[in-house]
């Protein structure tokens, strides 16, 4: 079901204003807006079709009635779409948290006090990324210099570690533990 939203509004905004009460009186069971005279207890005007306890019947405006009508149908499709955007406004503001915590994190790495703007942290934020960035491949060139010694190590001198009890076991278990990130040591004491 689709509503037409400015429709909608627009028979609320034409219906005879609110707030709206029920009440009895001696024409029958009616809707009305609120009091106008409490010692009266007269309300006005009508907005429903009634039937009074005489007969007699109590006209309602056509633009009264087609917000009526309308608000059947109206009232429960608002509703839903409320529920919707608000259930999205909820995942967004979670969304919005982690962003907080994650600019408070990256504020963590670099002096506030010297940025004089949000692009000067942002560009103090970029330098740090780069210059991390630049550390982790330093390290990842020296972890693959690393690996390629010990292969070195292994083929060029493994006739060594017959002299050296247990230097073998040790290079095999620094390979596994490079090339697998597992080592056959695991556990031995």
């Amino acid at each position: 079901m689709n509503r037409d939203w400015d429709k909608d509004i627009e028979l609320c905004e034409k219906a005879t204003r609110g707030p709206w009460r029920e009440f009895t009186d001696s024409y029958g069971h009616n809707i009305g807006t609120k009091m106008i005279d409490p010692q009266l207890k007269a309300h006005a005007p009508v907005v429903t079709l009634a039937m009074s306890a005489f007969g007699s019947t109590v006209y309602i405006s056509q633009v009264d009635s087609d917000f009526i009508i309308g608000a059947r149908e109206a009232l429960p499709y608002w509703l839903q779409q409320y529920a919707e955007l608000k259930e999205r406004n909820d995942d967004m503001l979670k969304v919005l948290e982690r962003i907080k915590a994650d600019i408070d994190e990256f504020r963590s790495y670099i002096d506030i006090e010297a940025c004089e703007s949000v692009e000067d942290q942002a560009r103090a934020f970029n330098e740090l990324l780069r210059a991390e960035r630049k550390r982790a491949d330093r390290s990842e060139i020296a972890l693959l210099q690393l690996q390629e010694s010990i292969v070195w190590i292994k083929t060029k001198h493994e006739f060594e570690w017959t002299y050296e009890p247990g230097i073998g076991e040790v290079v095999y278990e620094i390979i596994n533990v490079l090339e697998n990130g597992t080592g056959v040591l695991e556990g031995k004491e």
